[in-house]
């Protein structure tokens, strides 16, 4: 782990260098959800997962169509059953950004029957 400072004080960042098992081990430590018999890190204290998915016009990448954002901070999960798929996801912020000017943009090579930009979450 790297040290960094955030408003004075020192923070840690992790590395972006594990890969495979190490990854999926990782994201369960930061979770809280280590399985039962498996040896746990020191936790990082409250990390929030900030994730960000941009979409471009399949014929003109320059054109943004979608930007979708989803948050969550770990502090809101403390305690959930980690099966519980409905109760981790009530506990994220999201949200969804058409930008007006390209909202009649739609990529054809996705199947409309199965997605649709305005039936994000």
């Amino acid at each position: 782990m790297n040290q960094s400072v955030e408003h004075g004080k020192p923070i840690k960042v992790m590395p972006y260098t594990t890969s495979g098992r190490q990854e999926i081990t990782l994201l369960q430590n930061l979770l809280g959800i280590t399985p039962a018999g498996t040896a746990q890190t020191a936790p990082i204290a409250a990390p929030v997962f900030i994730c960000i998915d941009c979409e471009a016009f399949e014929h003109d990448h320059s054109k943004v169509t979608e930007v979708g954002v989803a948050v969550l901070d770990c502090r809101d999960v403390i305690g959930l059953d980690p099966h519980d798929q409905q109760q981790w996801f009530n506990k994220m912020k999201h949200a969804h950004f058409r930008p007006v000017e390209y909202a009649k943009l739609l990529n054809s090579e996705s199947d409309p029957r199965r997605w649709h930009p305005g039936g994000f979450c």
